[in-house]
């Protein structure tokens, strides 16, 4: 939802960055409105620190089961 990925800032940090697919403008603005709006929410599974990657993306390989993985980065 964030938007794409810019290789070319990944690789001057010295990091692999990938995206998944993205939809249309209009339905991710749509979306972004209804969260804004709290009419709809996402679960939220774990909460990992930036130091701890690994094991999200761990987590995430093994289709972990319901809510989001996320990486807390502040």
């Amino acid at each position: 939802v964030a938007g794409q990925v810019s290789e070319e800032k990944a690789k001057h940090l010295g990091v692999t960055a990938s995206s998944s697919r993205r939809g249309p403008a209009g339905l991710l603005a749509e979306i972004g409105a209804l969260l804004a709006g709290s009419k709809i929410s996402s679960e939220v599974g774990r909460i990992f620190g930036l130091a701890e990657a690994k094991a999200a993306h761990d987590l995430s390989a093994t289709g972990h089961g319901r809510g989001r993985i996320l990486l807390r980065v502040r």
